[in-house]
């Protein structure tokens, strides 16, 4: 089995849902930043909290957990289980 990681089909594939999830997020009533703080919302500490938690998401934490499950499902279930997952948008093979 090839890369799939950083291959051109899984960049496709992950901009895909990070634009279809950006299309939802940006199609709710969420307040402003200023506004949020303006009606007590937030505080400017909280801000700054909640940009620490989506940096994570955003730059780390999908890459890292696909090799974590990746490496957990070898462990437990053998390397064959580890190229596979009911989660996956690929289409599955026979």
């Amino acid at each position: 089995m090839g890369a799939v990681v950083n291959t051109g089909a899984y960049e496709e594939r992950k901009r895909d849902v990070l634009e279809a999830a950006r299309d939802a997020v940006l199609g709710l009533p969420l307040p402003s930043k200023r506004e949020a703080l303006e009606r007590g919302l937030v505080d400017e500490e909280q801000v700054g909290e909640l940009r620490a938690v989506l940096a994570v998401f955003r730059f780390r934490l999908n890459a890292d957990m696909l090799l974590d499950v990746s490496l957990i499902k070898a462990l437990l279930d053998g390397t064959g289980a580890a190229r596979s997952s009911r989660f996956s948008f690929a289409a599955r093979n026979g």
